[in-house]
C-alpha cells in the first residue's frame, strides 16, 4: 500500500484489491452467472431447433435463468458492499495510532501484519471463514476501517457477520481510554 492507493481509497471509500484478489473476491458470483449463461445457451438452442422435444420447457428455462442471474446480482452486491470502508471519527497522531494497533492486536489476539504511520492490517482466523483481514487507514481526524474475508484465500461469504463484529470490536477498543504507563 502506498500514498497513491491510500488517497484513492480515501476518495472512493472502498478497499482496493489486485486483479487476483478481485477474481477470488467475486468468485462465488461467477458460478450462478455461468449457470445462467448455460441456460441462455439452451434457450437459444430451443429457438434454433425446429422439433425440440426436450424435458425443460422454454418457460422453465427462462425462470431458471432469471433465478441464476438474480442470485449472481445478489452475490455481487453483497461482495461489493463488503469492500466499503466504515468511517470512525477519532484523531490519532502517528505514535498513538501505531501503539493503539499494537494494543488492539494483543487484546483481540489478532495478527498485526502491517503497522505503519498511515495504515495497519490485521489478520485473524475464524472457525467460519478462511480468515478475516481488517484494514485501517489513518487520516488526520478519522480512520477508515474495512474487514473482509481474506482476499488472498478462497472465496467465501461470512454468513455470521464476522466482518461487522471485527469492526465493532475495533471501535470499542479505539474508544477505550489508554492508561498512561509510568516510566
Amino acid at each position: 500500500m502506498n500514498s497513491t492507493s491510500i488517497k484513492k481509497m480515501d476518495k472512493t471509500k472502498t478497499l482496493q484489491l489486485t486483479n487476483y484478489q478481485l477474481f477470488w473476491h467475486y468468485f462465488l458470483g461467477i458460478i450462478p452467472f455461468s449457470l445462467g449463461i448455460m441456460n441462455l445457451y439452451w434457450l437459444i438452442e430451443i429457438h434454433n431447433s425446429v422439433n425440440y422435444n426436450g424435458i425443460p420447457t422454454e418457460k422453465e428455462i427462462i425462470i431458471t435463468t432469471l433465478v441464476y442471474f438474480s442470485l449472481t446480482l445478489l452475490v455481487f452486491i453483497i461482495k461489493r458492499r463488503r469492500l466499503n470502508f466504515v468511517r470512525i471519527d477519532i484523531s490519532l497522531n502517528e505514535v498513538e495510532f501505531k501503539q493503539r494497533m499494537i494494543d488492539i492486536a494483543e487484546t483481540e489476539n489478532w495478527n498485526l501484519l502491517n503497522n505503519t504511520k498511515k495504515y495497519a492490517v490485521f489478520y485473524n482466523g475464524s472457525g467460519w471463514t478462511w480468515g478475516l483481514k481488517t484494514t485501517i487507514l489513518r487520516f488526520e481526524n478519522y480512520l477508515l476501517v474495512n474487514s473482509i474475508c481474506d482476499p488472498d484465500s478462497k472465496s467465501c461469504i461470512s454468513i455470521f457477520n464476522e466482518n461487522e463484529r471485527n469492526i465493532k470490536r475495533l471501535k470499542k477498543n479505539l474508544k477505550k481510554d489508554t492508561i498512561p504507563q509510568s516510566v
